[in-house]
């Protein structure tokens, strides 16, 4: 199979993973909030985003080392996945241990620490999975991955509605949710087992030092990254309270599932650009400059357009109740054009063997967000934490384009923004042009006027149209990829 069919074929497994599965994630949060309101929400939030803190004990950066190692060198599989599961054992029970104590300290009240510590819970099994899925990953079997991802968010999502309709609240769907941790576990175990390999008798203690010593800085990229998503939620909370939390998040929780394509991009990718960077360091930039372009095409006017419909957008999905919340999507779906146009570049220097500046970026990028959420907070609440989280990407971006064109190679940015940006604006004078323009119309309005002018501006070439039919193709071609 050749590399864009290859890449075509685990790009769209893991997209049909991440859309239904997280489409499911968004119907049970939508399901909480609309059910349960504002404050419940926040709660709901909170005991998601908090114990995230303490699952970055067990990542160490493990996963990706052993994805790029493995997928380079198969006969390394069962040492690596001894040697990982191995080490987070005691990892989990530190970060439980841990989670229980700070949740006591911050939380007074009982049934807000109850919630808080077995939706905590849930998060560290989640991430003890890791362990085995990442095998998935590394063997470019994506269609196991989406098994077990579809397969645990479908009983998750089905239980939980049915507590909620059946009147329960917060704490039994809390217990729902660490039932399809389990069983997400338990399967991706069986799989793993049965279908690539297994854990060894002994513990190779030099594999052990091997993985560890490549895995630190993916380790300290993990332990910035997941602070400059869950800060605003903390913050809210502490700061303010579970309603401007909830309503922050309403805004944030329909961003991040338009990000879909993005979180997918590194998974997919990270192992086929090791591979290219060891055969053929010229594959990887055209690779990185043709997604950036594709994927920038399609993303501008979901950007744009968000941000015109940001306030029907937010009541069609949570409600009246959460308007307020129209204010920060307005600002956080700009990023969908941003993360597009990045795209594929902290992939690049990951596979390339430049972790260390990725992981400078985000430390940079995680201070700016806390300095300024402890700044705007106060003042602004759910805009400002929106802001500041906007502008952290803003600085990461720039910095990321200087050391990108060092370490790697030029970007494709005169190619892939312009013609894109000249349809997006002939988008926006259209919409503002109608009057009366609601969503609906302008669903059908928007996309025929911007693909219209991308189209008489020549936006899309030939080759890169073959390229996608190649990478369709590769969707319903299977053959096992050689080593």
């Amino acid at each position: 199979m050749n590399e864009t069919r290859r890449l075509g074929r685990n790009y769209t497994l893991l997209l049909l993973d991440r859309v239904i599965s997280q489409g499911l994630v968004l119907v049970t949060s939508l399901a909480i909030a609309r059910t349960l309101g504002v404050e419940q929400y926040g709660i709901y939030v909170f005991a998601f985003a908090f114990p995230g803190w303490f699952v970055l004990i067990m990542s160490l950066g493990l996963d990706s080392v052993v994805t790029i190692d493995v997928a380079a060198d198969r006969s390394k599989a069962s040492s690596y996945l001894t040697a990982v599961a191995t080490l987070r054992i005691p990892l989990v029970l530190i970060a439980m241990l841990l989670l229980g104590v700070f949740l006591l300290l911050l939380l007074p009240n009982a049934f807000e620490r109850n919630v808080a510590f077995i939706l905590g819970l849930s998060v560290i099994l989640e991430a003890y999975s890791e362990t085995f899925k990442v095998m998935f990953r590394a063997f470019e079997r994506m269609e196991f991955l989406a098994f077990v991802n579809i397969t645990r968010q479908v009983i998750t999502t089905g239980f939980v509605l049915s507590l909620l309709v059946l009147g329960f609240g917060i704490l039994e769907a809390s217990l729902v949710f660490l039932l399809g941790s389990v069983s997400g576990l338990a399967l991706s175990m069986a799989i793993v087992k049965m279908k690539f390999v297994w854990i060894a008798e002994k513990v190779d203690i030099l594999t052990v030092k091997r993985i560890l010593k490549r895995a630190v800085p993916f380790a300290l990229s993990l332990v910035v990254i997941p602070f400059l998503y869950s800060t605003a939620p903390v913050f809210l909370t502490i700061l303010a309270d579970f309603t401007a939390t909830g309503t922050y998040n309403a805004a944030f929780a329909l961003m991040t599932a338009l990000l879909l394509p993005f979180s997918m991009y590194a998974i997919v990718f990270l192992p086929a650009m090791g591979r290219m960077y060891a055969t053929s360091p010229s594959m990887l930039s055209l690779t990185v400059r043709k997604t950036q372009k594709l994927f920038f095409m399609v993303c501008l006017p979901i950007a744009l357009g968000g941000w015109f419909f940001a306030e029907d957008i937010i009541v069609l999905f949570y409600g009246e109740a959460f308007r307020a919340a129209a204010a920060s999507f307005g600002v956080l779906i700009l990023l969908v054009a941003l993360y597009s146009a990045m795209l594929g570049t902290g992939t690049a220097l990951a596979a390339t063997g430049h972790q260390r500046l990725n992981l400078y970026i985000s430390v940079v990028g995680a201070a700016i967000n806390i300095g300024l959420c402890l700044a705007l907070i106060p003042s602004a609440g759910p805009v400002g934490a929106a802001l500041a989280f906007f502008a952290a990407h803003i600085v990461m971006t720039i910095l990321t384009l200087m050391v990108l064109h060092r370490a790697v190679d030029r970007t494709g940015f005169r190619e892939a923004l312009p013609k894109p940006i000249l349809s997006g604006i002939v988008m926006l004078i259209a919409l503002y042009g109608i009057p009366g323009m609601n969503l609906w119309a302008g669903l059908i309005v928007a996309p025929t006027v911007y693909f219209s002018t991308l189209l008489i501006c020549r936006g899309f070439t030939v080759e890169e149209w073959t390229l996608v039919k190649d990478a369709l193709k590769g969707v319903f071609t299977r053959r096992e990829p050689s080593n």
